[in-house]
């Protein structure tokens, strides 16, 4: 690409002997003033210009007109502070050039010596020469003869107008005289007119043409019809013709004749709409062109408007022949001459170019509009009818006339109305009858109805030419709705292409079509709430009536659809019927597309381009992008919910594996149906990527999830699991479905999917992305990251949101002889990831306890002193225990209450995890009826340990808060305050309700005598057990468990409190340990193993 800057064309001049010779066509000067010539072949960029003025930056480039001998070129740079220079650009043989400047143009005349010397001691006013304008663009004149010069430069300002004569030489042209534009034309000192443009013209008398807005216009609220935004009428816009005199070379022009000199060509653009000079393409406020004896001026309106206006310079003065709106912005304007008074007018938009004939004084006749009123309504029917009067004299070979009546269209009824007349002509051309009357009575529905679609057919084509060669897309440009009424236009083409194949396949099944066209027809009228009336001798048959109407074709795709399944299921006639509908939505879909492709083949410019994708392609198998959007009518809900009952037919039809062993007849009869269902989901998606341009966004992946889930079912019932879904993974790849393609291959053909990992690094991170996210594939991730040798950064990226795989990837960095330190090593680093993601995870309590039991096998694996915070894992594993408890039977609790209505609930959901506290009140709740359940389950040991080293946990908490725990005993708070006192209470609930669990246990311990038994019987209860446990041998029991404060909390604990006081103070904690003399960090980890899996909890 060249540097960014002005480029200027250059044409290829003469040689000395006349001989043709090759120039370069264009030239860019970059911002830096670095020069790239793009010559016939390679293009040569040359260093910065040697001599460049500092500071400058090139607004606009103009190439003079090469001298006959001359070897170069001289390029007039303009800057964006208004100065000029030139460039000498040399071609010495070949593609080689040189490029030279020369100093900035003067901007004021030069004096001699004396003569200056003597104005300033006379006091002349000469010595105050007048100053040239800053330029903002420059128009080039050929010398005079005689005058040795190279060319003449007209510099053009806001308000002024300047004359240079360059010598043939790199000196500093000369600055010959400068005008103000209101002394040339002629008005008062108060008036200050604005240069818009400018023009050179060179028939006799040789002039210039100039156009002016006056002074800056004042806004109006409503500018009436007609008259451009913000602009007053006072205000206009003027062309006027200036001569040059015999002197032109020392004097400015004159106007021809001050009362016919000067044309008014309508409202002058508001101050929003003015542009500064050597602006960028497409932001001009106003365009000049002239040829012969006529000139064309473009002024804008608005941003997206533009007045043309086509003048006559006729020797009694300036004539507007004609004004006509263009909806749309303009990139330039030129004019060709045909004659003294004719020529074609092109402008380049930014949606194509648009030509049309101008004749000056010749008018149209025009064509009567029926019910033209003064509403809206009537002027879309008025549009209507020129439309329909101009595509008439198109089809009867006046274009040339046709033209010219759109063009009047668009004068009087606007681009609104206009684009919806297109829209209302385009669906009269789809949906006429055209069988009506004695021509075609008697004559067979099947030729009639062929007819009637080729002639269809026939029509659009040649209605898409006439919009195209008229220049109606052009000149409704960026009008809101343009685009949607391309898109109708070629959707009219495709129905007209699908109803012609389906009438060929008419005429194969006639039977199956006479139904289905019924019943669409049936449907159709009583989804409009009308009826059928009785039938007479001229009524149109069934089919012709569908078949003259194809703008709403597509719904025969159902009644079709239907017809196999009405057929008993298991016999050939449904088989044959399944195929048949296969082939028939297929043959529909293809036919749609095909007309698609053809209609943007010879209309380019028709259909908007796809919108950059969403995401890059990345496998090379993949589809190319469609060269242009067409509507979405193929993907209507109509249609979705046929292919969607369609495909579910052949699931219903299609014979099992296991059914066809032996039996080679419906072996192929699989296979036929296979092969059919294939076609029509590659046809489903090519229809899907066509309408939407992007095979990543979310609409073209809800269409092609269902098509390649039941393609591989399909498969899979056919061939069996042992041969895979080898078409789905096909068609996966085609359409860039990258978790289809990676569990497809990851099941069936993992040669295939370590071929696309290797072979494409965007598909490899989907690849690794989608391994994570699902548990399954998980393995695959580990075994593609050794395979690849993926960066370590890019692995830790890929894990960052999966904490707990990462310990996987240190094990099995180690290898299988590795030595006892690294390992340490390794199960250290683990146990620190493991505890600090268990102490971070907020949003699974499951997640929580998998990192405690993970950081806890670490710990007790590694040998080496190097593991830390062992008790601050074993509270996350015994806080994950608990709230899995509560969780639980809080979980049991719903669906007893709403077993009556049949709801069931097989686990408990995961939770955030909760605080010490909030577990607290929860368990204190749920106690009662857990513990006589985890009793049973012979579990009860483990969740006595834990309910006690919780209560150590809250009592711990509330010391380091400093907190009096004895004081707070006697309070009576609610145990649901977040207050200290509201814990303490929630404290002794918990141990009233593990007592009063065990009830009748403790008054068997009143009525026991003193005893080992009595003792064994004490020891073996939930609130001994609390009370007597405790991690070191010297540690008290809790404050909470003091039994005169709890029973009178407690008033039910007083019958008991004889037998809970032999639970306080007496018994050893060893005797609480579980057995084997296992510590209470092993024992949690085996429980939490055995009470939630490492695997689900990762879930």
């Amino acid at each position: 690409s060249a540097p960014p800057g002005r480029a200027g064309a250059v044409g290829g001049g003469e040689g000395a002997a006349g001989a043709r010779r090759d120039g370069p066509c264009s030239v860019v000067v970059g911002a830096d003033f670095q020069v790239v010539v793009f010559p016939q072949g390679e293009r040569c960029s040359l260093p910065r210009l040697a001599g460049a003025p500092l500071g400058q930056s090139p607004a606009f480039v103009v190439a003079a007109p090469a001298p006959r001998g001359a070897s170069g070129v001289a390029l007039v740079v303009g800057t964006t502070a208004g100065r000029l220079l030139t460039v000498a650009l040399k071609q010495s043989g070949g593609d080689s050039f040189s490029a030279e400047a020369g100093p900035l143009w003067p901007t004021t005349r030069s004096a001699g010596g004396l003569k200056l010397f003597l104005n300033r001691v006379l006091g002349s006013s000469e010595d105050q020469a007048p100053t040239a304008p800053p330029a903002r663009a420059v128009e080039l004149l050929p010398a005079p003869a005689g005058s040795g010069a190279l060319f003449a430069a007209l510099v053009l300002g806001e308000g002024d107008v300047a004359l240079y004569a360059h010598p043939r030489s790199m000196a500093a042209p000369e600055l010959l005289w400068v005008a103000s534009l209101a002394s040339l034309l002629g008005m008062g000192a108060v008036a200050r007119p604005r240069l818009l443009a400018a023009k050179h013209y060179c028939e006799e008398p040789t002039g210039l043409l100039v156009l002016f807005a006056t002074a800056e216009a004042s806004g109006q609220e409503e500018p009436p019809d007609g008259e451009i935004e913000g602009s007053s009428p006072r205000c206009t816009t003027s062309l006027a013709r200036l001569s040059w005199t015999p002197q032109f070379w020392r004097e400015p022009p004159r106007l021809t004749a001050p009362e016919a000199g000067i044309v008014g060509l309508g409202p002058a653009p508001s101050a929003s709409l003015l542009r500064p000079w050597g602006c960028a393409a497409g932001e001009e406020s106003a365009f000049l062109a002239a040829a012969g004896r006529m000139a064309v001026v473009a002024v804008r309106a608005s941003e997206q408007k533009f007045m043309l206006c086509t003048v006559s310079l006729t020797p009694s003065g300036l004539v507007v022949a004609r004004s006509q709106p263009l909806q749309a912005g303009l990139l330039g304007l030129a004019l060709v001459s045909e004659g003294a008074s004719s020529g074609r007018v092109a402008a380049l938009t930014p949606y194509g170019l648009l030509e049309c004939p101008t004749q000056a004084g010749e008018g149209v006749p025009e064509l009567e509009v029926e019910h033209e009123d003064e509403d809206m309504g009537a002027a879309d029917v008025g549009a209507h009818g020129l439309l329909r009067g101009a595509y008439d004299l198109y089809a009867g070979g006046q274009e040339e006339r046709a033209a010219d009546v759109a063009s009047r269209a668009f004068e009087r009824f606007g681009a609104a109305g206009v684009l919806t007349g297109v829209e209302r002509c385009t669906m009269e051309l789809l949906d006429a009858p055209g069988l009506t009357g004695a021509r075609w009575r008697g004559v067979d529905d099947s030729v009639a109805t062929r007819h009637l679609l080729f002639d269809k057919a026939g029509d659009l084509q040649q209605w898409l030419g006439f919009l195209n060669a008229c220049g109606i897309w052009t000149r409704l440009g960026g009008l809101p709705g343009t685009v949607r009424a391309q898109q109708k236009a070629c959707e009219a083409c495709e129905r007209a292409a699908a109803a012609s194949r389906l009438r060929e396949l008419d005429d194969c099944a006639p039977k199956v079509f006479e139904a289905a066209i019924r019943r669409t027809l049936q449907e159709a009228e009583a989804a409009a709430g009308t009826g059928r009336a009785a039938k007479n001798g001229d009524d149109p048959s069934e089919a012709r009536r569908y078949y003259g109407s194809v703008g709403s074709c597509e719904r025969l795709l159902a009644s079709l659809v239907d017809y196999p399944r009405s057929l008993p299921l298991g016999s050939c006639d449904v088989t044959d019927a399944v195929l048949f509908a296969n082939a028939a939505v297929a043959a529909f879909l293809e036919a749609a597309l095909e007309r698609r492709s053809q209609v943007i083949s010879a209309f380019r410019a028709l259909l908007p381009p796809p919108k950059p994708a969403s995401k890059p392609q990345c496998l090379s198998v993949s589809s190319p992008p469609p060269r242009a959007i067409g509507s979405d009518w193929l993907l209507s809900p109509v249609v979705l919910g046929a292919l969607d009952q369609l495909r579910r037919a052949n699931l219903e039809v299609i014979p099992a594996a296991s059914m066809t062993q032996g039996l080679p007849l419906l072996d192929a009869q699989a296979l036929r149906i296979l092969e059919s269902l294939h076609d029509l989901c590659r046809t489903t998606l090519r229809v899907g990527y066509a309408s939407t341009g992007d095979l990543h966004v979310d609409s073209m992946a809800a269409l092609r999830r269902p098509v390649l889930q039941h393609l591989a079912m399909a498969e899979e019932t056919a061939l069996g699991q042992s041969r895979g879904a080898q078409r789905a993974l096909s068609l996966a790849e085609q359409f860039e479905d990258i978790e289809a393609v990676v569990a497809l291959a990851a099941k069936d053909d993992m040669a295939r999917l370590d071929e696309h990992l290797r072979s494409s690094p965007t598909f490899c991170t989907e690849a690794l992305m989608y391994f994570l996210r699902v548990a399954d594939l998980r393995p695959l991730f580990f075994r593609a990251v050794r395979l690849l040798e993926i960066p370590r950064a890019q692995v830790d990226d890929l894990l960052r949101p999966y904490p707990e795989l990462l310990w996987i990837l240190h094990v099995h960095s180690l290898g299988q002889d590795a030595p006892r330190p690294d390992w340490d090593r390794v199960l250290s680093k683990v146990n620190n990831q493991a505890v600090a993601a268990a102490h971070g995870e907020r949003h699974s309590s499951a997640k929580r306890d998998a990192f405690a039991a993970l950081a806890a096998i670490a710990q007790r694996a590694c040998a080496a002193q190097t593991c830390s915070r062992t008790a601050d894992v074993a509270e996350s594993a015994c806080l994950g225990r608990l709230q899995r408890v509560c969780l639980r039977f809080s979980a049991q609790e719903t669906a007893t209450s709403s077993a009556s209505g049949g709801c069931k609930r097989s686990s408990p959901p995961d939770q955030p995890p909760a605080s010490a506290e909030e577990i607290l009140r929860r368990l204190a709740g749920c106690i009662r009826t857990a513990l006589p359940v985890v009793h049973a389950e012979g579990a009860d040991g483990r969740l006595c340990i834990d309910a006690a080293q919780l209560v150590r946990l809250v009592e711990r908490g509330l010391e380091e808060a400093r907190v009096d725990v004895a004081h707070f005993l006697g309070t009576r708070a609610n145990a649901l305050e977040e207050t200290p006192a509201g814990v303490i209470s929630a404290l002794q609930l918990l141990w009233a309700e593990v007592a009063m669990a065990e009830e009748a246990s403790w008054r068997e311990v009143l009525d026991a005598h003193e005893g080992i038994s009595r003792d064994a019987l004490v020891s073996s209860l939930g609130f001994a057990r609390m009370a007597r446990w405790s991690e070191e041998e010297s540690e008290a029991p809790p404050r909470s468990v003091a039994l005169e404060p709890l029973c009178e909390a407690f008033p039910d604990l007083r019958p008991l409190a004889p037998a809970l006081r032999l639970s306080v103070g007496r018994g050893s904690s060893s005797a609480m340990q579980p057995a084997g003399g296992c510590g209470a960090q092993a024992a949690s980890v085996g429980n939490l193993l055995f009470a939630a899996p490492a695997a689900a909890a990762f879930r």
